[in-house]
């Protein structure tokens, strides 16, 4: 029969894994080195965090999915294989996943505030020795992944044999190349999807009041310095 694209069969692909992960993060760190203004080393790494820990399940829930789905939706009929398959799953997860993403952090984060709640707000980790916070916004929020996945799943198992259809229509011209197919599915396009992803995503998770508070601040010590300078 003929080659088909997989997802984690040989060491080749396990190593299409490793980079892809360690381009998505990176993009974070990127964007963590320019913002204005920055958060600490300690509230970087605990917003990461939230987005390390739940992309890695989710990515595997894919990966699952992909394998499931090929199956279930007559793969070698359609001629489907598990990177189309992966990779519509993929893109929904991007752009209706942020959007429902959105919709659990707005009312959470206001509950947050009104009920004074021990987890508080996002990206609000309390003091430096505090880990409480950290804890419950951790498994806060991959929990929310998992439920938003969880949808997202009934919705591709529902929509199975048009999945693998259009999966198959978009990357058809790759069949006959799989590894190439693979690379491309795997980290080219979820590198250029994965910044706008985890970008908007980490600008939702991460304290907007207390980046307001730091901006305030700012600017009284410059009012305060030029007053003195007047002086």
């Amino acid at each position: 029969g003929r080659q088909r694209c997989s997802l984690l069969s040989t060491p080749f692909e396990y190593a299409i894994q490793g980079i892809l992960g360690i381009l998505a993060f990176a993009s974070l760190w990127i964007k963590y080195r320019f913002e204005k203004p920055r958060r600490t080393n300690r509230e970087f790494i605990f917003d990461t965090m939230k987005q390390v820990v739940s992309g890695v399940v989710i990515h595997f829930v894919n990966i699952f999915l992909a394998k499931e789905l090929v199956d279930v939706g007559g793969g070698d009929k359609i001629a489907a294989d598990e990177c189309d398959v992966y990779f519509v799953n993929y893109l929904l997860d991007i752009f209706v996943g942020m959007l429902l993403v959105y919709l659990l952090i707005v009312p959470y984060d206001y509950s947050a505030r009104r009920f004074n709640l021990p987890s508080r707000e996002c990206g609000d980790y309390g003091s430096e020795k505090s880990y409480l916070p950290c804890s419950i916004q951790l498994v806060g929020f991959t929990l929310a992944m998992i439920i938003i996945k969880t949808v997202l799943s009934l919705i591709e198992v529902i929509y199975v044999t048009k999945i693998n259809w259009f999966g198959h229509r978009m990357f058809s011209f790759l069949d006959s190349n799989p590894k190439l197919k693979l690379v491309l599915i795997m980290i080219i396009a979820p590198f250029l999807f994965n910044i706008m992803f985890f970008w908007i995503v980490d600008s939702m998770i991460k304290n907007k009041h207390h980046a307001k508070e730091k901006n305030s601040t700012s600017s009284e010590v410059l009012v305060d310095e030029s007053q003195r300078l007047d002086c």
